[in-house]
């Protein structure tokens, strides 16, 4: 269910700005849903709270609530077109109208402790036809043991307060995962890895504190120092992204996107009006 002042305040955080040309606004009246409209003193278009959001031109708008609820489960498009009451084309439109929707949203870096390891995904091509390559069923194991041409590094990173970043790279190599780790990791923490050459020569690169666990020898925990959060997060990716029967490699970020808010994914949804009574969909 969307929490309405939440998601308002989220979207008018900086004030009541156009989203034309980002001068003040003011209430304009309410239109017959409810939804407020406002008009801009600048150049005087008027806008709601839709306006620029993935609602904004879809009907069914109180369909919205149960399916914002639906994506926070992480639930398929078929299991999410039966909790909103609306069809599964729809609700997989609807899907990538938000995902789209995340790209746009400002990353907090992650501080204190922070846990990094790689973890590998099977390239997949599902939806798209590929000339010269055979079929095969989707998911299964790669054609080599271990890393191979057909798998996609993803890398997660875990702070001790529940923040995480996942990215897919294109190669895991230093200057990759160097490049990546300068945007979401704060200067001050502690990086915590198994000791694998490309992060620890991102850690010497950023100048971050490096605490290296010899896993391969079984030294999982130093002290208040291990990666349990990390291989609990790769855990669960991949039970989240096992719900699609397999995921295209092009749009894997938006779903790493998805993965990484899905908890609170509710705040970032645009604001739907609530009726007082439950939602006659879902009951609630």
């Amino acid at each position: 269910m969307l929490t309405t002042q939440k998601a308002r305040d989220l979207r008018f955080a900086d004030g009541l700005l156009c989203p034309t040309c980002r001068a003040d606004a003011i209430k304009w009246g309410k239109e017959r849903d409810g939804t407020q409209r406002y008009r801009c003193k600048g150049c005087r278009k008027t806008f709601n709270d839709h306006s620029g959001t993935p609602v904004a031109r879809t009907r069914l708008k109180a369909a919205w609530r149960p399916f914002s609820e639906a994506m926070r489960l992480g639930l398929s498009a078929p299991k999410s077109a039966t909790m909103a009451g609306i069809s599964d084309a729809t609700a997989y439109a609807w899907r990538h109208r938000v995902l789209s929707h995340l790209d746009a949203l400002a990353l907090d870096q992650l501080d204190g402790v922070v846990e990094a390891d790689e973890t590998y995904l099977r390239r997949s091509y599902k939806g798209q036809r590929v000339k010269g390559r055979r079929r095969r069923r989707r998911g299964g194991q790669g054609s080599t043991r271990g890393l191979g041409r057909d798998k996609v590094p993803v890398l997660v990173a875990c702070d001790r307060r529940g923040a995480s970043h996942v990215t897919r790279v294109d190669v895991a190599n230093i200057a990759t995962i160097t490049q990546v780790l300068a945007d979401t990791v704060a200067p001050t923490a502690t990086l915590v890895t198994d000791g694998g050459s490309a992060l620890a020569g991102a850690a010497r690169a950023l100048g971050l504190n490096h605490v290296a666990l010899n896993t391969s020898r079984r030294v999982r925990k130093r002290g208040i120092y291990h990666t349990n959060t990390v291989n609990a997060a790769h855990n669960e990716l991949k039970a989240f992204l096992s719900t699609f029967r397999g995921v295209s490699t092009s749009l894997l970020p938006r779903y790493l996107n998805w993965f990484r808010t899905r908890k609170t994914i509710g705040d970032y949804l645009p604001v739907v009006p609530v009726s007082t009574g439950p939602c006659p969909v879902c009951g609630r």
